[in-house]
């Protein structure tokens, strides 16, 4: 009967035991790479969550601009009606207190 040498049984160990360690070294290489790629793509799919919410935010505030700048234009036409109508108003009393007290209308000719 012909017996391993000691050597050659060491030499089995070795490649019997480099076998089981490179594999499960490969395979968490690739479950690392794995894990990368996936937060990868969870990053992309955020940024792009977060750049359609800005385009969002943006139409938002620009139509909310514009009502503002509507509502200002608004705002500034009745002031300055309110204040003609008030000097209108003004002037018509200053008027209506002259013909009280002079009895003589504006513009009225006495011959």
């Amino acid at each position: 009967m012909h017996g391993k040498s000691r050597q050659e049984t060491w030499r089995e160990d070795f490649v019997m035991t480099e076998m089981k360690y490179i594999f499960p070294k490969q395979l968490q290489s690739v479950a690392v790479l794995a894990f990368i790629a996936v937060l990868r793509v969870l990053l992309l799919i955020l940024t792009v969550m977060v750049h359609m919410r800005n385009r969002k935010l943006k139409s938002t505030l620009e139509e909310q601009m514009a009502e503002r700048r509507l509502l200002d234009k608004i705002c500034a036409d009745f002031t300055a009606v309110l204040l003609w109508l008030i000097c209108f108003i003004h002037g018509c009393i200053i008027s209506m207190r002259q013909i009280i007290i002079t009895g003589i209308i504006p513009g009225m000719y006495i011959h």
